[in-house]
Order: C-alpha cells, then sequence, then structure tokens
C-alpha cells in the first residue's frame, strides 16, 4: 500500500490567492528515491494530465470502472488520457506515455491495481476540497 501526502502548490512570487497560480500535487510518504520518483513520474503525472481538477467526472467512469473490475463484471479497461494510457487490470495497471509509447525516457511502467485505486480515490478526495494554499491530504 502506498502513503501519499496531496497539497495545493504555489509558484514562487505569486499571490497564493490567485487561483490560477495554484497547482494541485502530490508525493508519496516514507519511500524510498527511487519509488518515489517513478511514482512522480508515472502516476502522479497521470493524475494531473489525464484527470483535469475541473472536470472530475473522468476521476469518476475511472472509479466506476475500477469497481466493476472488482466486482468481476469486466475483467479489464483501457483508458486514454492526454498524458498516458492506462490499462487497468484486477493484478496491476500498465502506464504508457500517450504521445512517445515506450522509448528509453518513458518505459512502460507498472504498479498494482490496489496501489493505483489508492492514488486515485485519494485524488478524488482532493477535488473535491477548495483550491487553496491550505488544501492538503494524507491518505
Amino acid at each position: 500500500m502506498i502513503q501519499a501526502h496531496y497539497y495545493v502548490h504555489c509558484f514562487d512570487g505569486y499571490d497564493p490567492t490567485d487561483t490560477y497560480r495554484l497547482f494541485r500535487t502530490v508525493h508519496l510518504i516514507d519511500a524510498p528515491k527511487k519509488q518515489s520518483e517513478e511514482f512522480s513520474k508515472y502516476l502522479f503525472s497521470a493524475l494531473h494530465t489525464d484527470f483535469p481538477d475541473y472536470d472530475p467526472s473522468l476521476t469518476d467512469d475511472i472509479l466506476e470502472k475500477i469497481g466493476k473490475i472488482e466486482n468481476g463484471e469486466i475483467k479489464s479497461y483501457e483508458y486514454e488520457g492526454a498524458g498516458f494510457t492506462h490499462f487497468i487490470t484486477q493484478d496491476q495497471v500498465r502506464l504508457e506515455h500517450t504521445i512517445f509509447d515506450e522509448c528509453p525516457e518513458w518505459p512502460v511502467w507498472y504498479c498494482t491495481f490496489a496501489q493505483y485505486k489508492t492514488a486515485l480515490q485519494g485524488y478524488r478526495q482532493f477535488l473535491k476540497m477548495p483550491k487553496s494554499i491550505e488544501s492538503e491530504l494524507t491518505i
């Protein structure tokens, strides 16, 4: 299982009350450096590029598909986001860069179904919070 901290970052030199300058972000807690870097590069980047905060229905749709996979209604689901294609099965989730496919800079990356579900549920919960420098969530 993963532990993650979701928070809102304000770009240096900008007014933290200007929501246009605020960026929702997430990082792993107490994880080895390599694992933390991989999760940031793939899974957490995918949250931002493929599930924009202005349209939480996309996150809801994938969470619904995850439920169907868990219940055995479907065996797998493929979601093509702006940044990554998500190949979701009960065993694992494969993320492949949408633009570059598989290449040396962006090899295909895998995480467990549970890690993906936890990250996505946390992100959805975080999207319900105001886009404010005070908003943060730890899962």
